[in-house]
């Protein structure tokens, strides 16, 4: 069930998704992201980042660019990505291959990786990126939609924080051993 609450969300790690990352270094939407952050922390939750995204972050990147993600990217303790992880990794691109709901879906494997740490953890995910962590195998928690302009025009973001659903992922590395 859907809360627009973070009381929810507590005493719990929340992986921050790359495109958070991203967006944590755009002057525009910066400062109501770090606020939903802060609101996140107050519930005694411990934000993280996996491993993965450092290569996300800073692939092609420009030296001035790389040095002001940096800054972001020092800020959050990271998930190691072990080989535990990329087997559940490998595991769930299988699941989404063979999902009705997920056929023919592109994700990239960082956010299987991202997807795997949470399941594997029991954390949340917090993203941009709806539909990199998809139904049935993910569920939203919390969603804030953040309103700015940019250059004039008005322009909206929708950030989520998800979780892994359990009862579908059991189910599915059930399926998978016959």
């Amino acid at each position: 069930m859907l809360s627009n609450s973070l009381k929810e969300i507590k005493k719990s790690v929340v992986i921050l998704d790359t495109c958070i990352l991203q967006y944590l270094n755009n002057k525009l939407i910066r400062d109501d992201i770090f606020k939903l952050l802060k609101a996140v922390e107050e519930n005694k939750n411990i934000l993280r980042v996996s491993d993965f995204s450092t290569y996300e972050l800073f692939s092609e990147c420009k030296p001035e660019r790389e040095k002001q993600l940096s800054e972001i990217w020092e800020m959050f303790p990271r998930y190691q990505v072990v080989p535990k992880v990329t087997r559940t990794a490998a595991h769930l691109s299988t699941f989404y291959r063979y999902e009705e709901n997920t056929k023919g879906l592109t994700i990239s494997d960082g956010d299987k990786i991202v997807g795997a740490t949470a399941y594997l953890t029991n954390s949340y995910v917090f993203t941009a990126d709806l539909n990199d962590f998809p139904r049935p195998f993910f569920v939203e928690k919390f969603r804030k939609t953040i309103r700015y302009k940019d250059k004039e025009r008005e322009k909206m973001i929708a950030l989520y924080i998800l979780r892994a659903d359990y009862s579908v992922f059991s189910h599915k590395f059930k399926e998978n051993e016959n």
